[in-house]
């Protein structure tokens, strides 16, 4: 399903299979707006084995459970992939955004940006227990705030369900907690494997728990010459970062860490001073 180019399409169709002698296909979502006013987007009691499931540039709010829920644990997905995504107020209904039972293969979220979570679970939650599966997750570029409702959460939480021999990348994000509650959810929760963890911003959030062989090299506030992190409007969905901001050239290739969609360049900076007179 794509959007013509220049169209405004808002999608609210539900994904539903109940035959697991079906199996090979995916579902590819691009350029879309996807509100719905079910519990889940993708719930499929029965099915066989899938391909890929790719959303990019698309819009998804409003989903109160799962985006993904699936049902089989015999069966495995391939690839899953959000890239260029904008995933915001969903999860009023509690669950994890992505609870398969399938056995993943990969998963990747790139340049997106994710808020308003907060009743939510984990991102993804390997429902399905495959300890042979060596799994990818790669999280990269991704600008994230108020993301899940308690410290046993994680973005990605496989616990020992895969094998030790997965492969565990975050790169280049901004994870925002906000808000003065004390919850701090965690970046992931594994055992075993390999993590990289290579210049991330994580502001108000858990750690990694994860008990395989790390490289955690990451920055911080202080080390960026930062007392805080403050958005123009993060509840409201606006993460602009300007070009003179120091979260502008800190990625592990000199540019933009977080969702690149929010970089104004500014060519001519100006100070300015008001004050205010009868």
């Amino acid at each position: 399903f794509r959007a013509a180019e220049g169209a405004d399409v808002t999608f609210a169709c539900l994904f539903r299979a109940n035959d697991e002698t079906l199996s090979g296909g995916g579902i590819i979502l691009e350029g879309l707006k996807i509100s719905i006013t079910d519990s889940y987007f993708i719930n499929l009691d029965k099915y066989g084995d899938i391909k890929r499931i790719e959303v990019r540039n698309c819009e998804i709010s409003n989903i109160a459970r799962c985006f993904l829920r699936t049902n089989n644990d015999q069966n495995t997905i391939d690839d899953i992939t959000f890239d260029k995504c904008i995933i915001h107020d969903c999860g009023s209904g509690g669950w994890n955004f992505m609870y398969p039972k399938h056995i993943v293969k990969k998963l990747s979220v790139t340049r997106s940006t994710l808020y308003n979570y907060q009743n939510g679970e984990s991102l993804f939650f390997a429902n399905g227990k495959n300890q042979s599966n060596v799994f990818t997750f790669v999280f990269s570029s991704n600008t994230v705030y108020r993301w899940a409702k308690s410290n046993d959460r994680a973005f990605c939480k496989t616990e020992g369900k895969y094998s030790p021999e997965s492969v565990y990348t975050f790169t280049d994000n901004i994870v925002y907690k906000g808000g003065a509650d004390n919850v701090t959810p965690q970046m992931i929760q594994a055992t075993g494997g390999t993590l990289t963890a290579k210049n991330n911003l994580v502001v108000d959030y858990g750690d990694y728990n994860f008990s395989g062989t790390k490289d955690i090299a990451d920055l911080t506030l202080s080390g960026l010459g930062m007392t805080e992190l403050s958005f123009p409007n993060p509840s409201a969905g606006d993460f602009t970062v300007v070009s003179t901001s120091p979260l502008a050239t800190t990625s592990t290739t000199g540019g933009i860490i977080g969702d690149p969609r929010w970089l104004k360049t500014v060519t001519q900076a100006v100070s300015v001073t008001a004050i205010a007179t009868p």
